[in-house]
């Protein structure tokens, strides 16, 4: 072999090493920088492992939860229940709520527990509401947060509004058995709002309001989610008519 080839394969041998290095230099930086699960709880690790799935999360801090919020998609079909309190001072209510979803449509049943049951229905455009054992209807217009509405919860994606320094507090939370992303939200000087969402359903699962030092509002789950919502559902108003049926 003349000096001219032996020098071509020496050339050619370093240049596999080098290429060689700075592929595993490169795969070490890649590993250390892909973003992990962040959960509340360290003991919690090994459950929230398995709640939020065998893959990479981005962290959720102040910084990117809304960008976290953005990405999260409702289901266009669902039922669900749901507790709802008003708090003050010395007392409180709760009213049970039942939700059907559908598409565009929602229905929700609220019975606080005095006997008397109010029902809520919204087209997406218009809010309809009455009584149980009445005929008496009232009507609204609604914006695209009318489901949120006639359940009686907060819209969560208010938080994409939020100023980013109002945003106290981030991160994932199991929340009555289920994955979340958290945030804390200052309103007002004294007003903070708090959310739950559910990583894999993508619904506000919990959510707390604080005046001060008082807990004020409190939504909490009260059973699981039916994805999609029964297909013997039918959307009707007190008159018999009925708006829409799955």
């Amino acid at each position: 072999m003349d000096k001219k080839n032996r020098l071509t394969i020496t050339i050619s041998i370093i240049t596999l090493v080098i290429v060689a290095l700075l592929a595993s230099f490169s795969r070490t930086i890649f590993l250390q920088n892909i973003p992990s699960v962040s959960l509340a709880n360290p003991d919690d690790t090994q459950q929230g492992d398995s709640a939020f799935g065998h893959y990479w999360l981005v962290a959720a801090t102040p910084d990117t939860v809304q960008a976290i919020v953005e990405t999260i998609v409702r289901p266009d079909s669902y039922y669900r229940e749901m507790t709802v309190e008003y708090l003050w001072s010395g007392g409180g209510s709760a009213t049970s709520v039942q939700v059907w979803h559908h598409q565009s449509y929602t229905y929700a049943r609220l019975d606080d527990q005095s006997g008397v049951i109010e029902n809520r229905l919204s087209d997406g455009a218009t809010l309809y509401s009455w009584y149980e054992g009445t005929t008496q209807l009232l009507q609204a217009p609604v914006d695209a947060a009318g489901d949120d509405l006639a359940q009686i919860i907060p819209t969560y994606e208010s938080l994409l509004d939020a100023d980013p320094s109002d945003i106290l507090e981030a991160g994932y939370e199991m929340k009555d058995g289920t994955a979340c992303v958290y945030a804390a939200v200052q309103q007002d000087e004294d007003s903070i709002e708090r959310f739950w969402i559910s990583v894999d359903q993508g619904l506000l699962m919990a959510a707390q309001r604080e005046q001060g030092e008082q807990v004020v509002y409190r939504l909490s789950s009260t059973g699981g989610v039916t994805v999609p919502c029964p297909s013997d559902t039918s959307f009707d108003l007190p008159d018999g008519s009925t708006l829409f049926s799955t």
